[in-house]
C-alpha cells in the first residue's frame, strides 16, 4: 500500500522506524510518536546527510579550537632554524 512521504508528499512504499529517525536525529517528523513513519529514501538520505554534515562541522570546529589552544601554548616551530615563535618570525638560518 502506497502512502505519501511525510516530508515531500510523493507516493512511497518506504517506511522508517521511530528508532531510525531518533538515531539520525531527524526530529522534524516526530510530532507524534508512532512505530513507523512514511518517508521516502530520497528525503531520508537528504536529512541524514544534513546530520552527518552537522556532526562533521562540529568535529572540525572542535579540532580547530584544540589546535589554536595548542598553538597559543607552544607557539610555532620554524622548520629551518628550530626557533619557536607565536606571531611573526624572521628565520635565523639565512
Amino acid at each position: 500500500m502506497k502512502t505519501c512521504c511525510e516530508l515531500c508528499g510523493t507516493a512511497t512504499n518506504d517506511k522508517m522506524s521511530y528508532l531510525e529517525l531518533k538515531t539520525w536525529e531527524i526530529d522534524q517528523l516526530i510530532k507524534e510518536v508512532k512505530e513507523f513513519y512514511s518517508i521516502c529514501y530520497k528525503c531520508f538520505d537528504k536529512e541524514s546527510e544534513k546530520q552527518i554534515e552537522k556532526d562533521a562541522d562540529h568535529d572540525l570546529r572542535k579540532q580547530r579550537a584544540l589546535l589554536y589552544k595548542q598553538l597559543e601554548q607552544d607557539g610555532f616551530k620554524c622548520p629551518s632554524c628550530d626557533g619557536k615563535f607565536t606571531v611573526e618570525h624572521v628565520c635565523q638560518s639565512n
